[in-house]
């Protein structure tokens, strides 16, 4: 028995772990929950964990459109079927975005770590280049 965010009274499991996988895994979901969540609706039910985790990607009104759950669900199912997620490349894609592929493969190579950070570095870079650099160029061109 747990809580819900208005502190009702809520069951944990449903007794299925698709439906639990299906629930539980939302936008910031803790990557240990969602490790959970997988193994345990893999072991139940392969191909509804799989259709899941496109759900979870899903863009366009037929899924959860949550990117970062996707990604990490995808390299999840990398480490350990990687055959399956290999083969299910075309129809992931089309759950979400072309551009889903290389993101993939970037975080495949290089881990999903330095994806992060890389994302943070960007957003540093982008902030500084909207401050000027020294008083000097706060001045207008017109005046003397």
């Amino acid at each position: 028995m747990g809580f819900t965010e208005n502190q009702s009274p809520t069951s944990l499991t449903s007794g299925n772990p698709c439906v639990d996988l299906f629930f539980h895994i939302v936008p910031n979901t803790r990557s240990y929950s969602l490790v959970q969540h997988l193994e345990a609706a893999w072991k139940h039910n392969d191909w509804t964990t799989l259709k899941l985790i496109c759900h979870v990607r899903g863009v366009r009104s037929i899924g959860k459109s949550d990117k970062e759950g996707f990604y990490a669900a995808a390299l999840w199912l990398h480490k350990h079927h990687p055959r399956t997620l290999a083969c299910n490349m075309k129809s992931i894609a089309e759950f979400g975005y072309s551009k889903d592929l290389p993101e993939l493969l970037y975080r495949i190579l290089e881990g999903p770590e330095l994806r992060r950070a890389a994302r943070e570095e960007s957003q540093r870079g982008k902030k500084l280049r909207r401050m000027p650099k020294d008083h000097e160029d706060v001045h207008c061109n017109n005046q003397s």
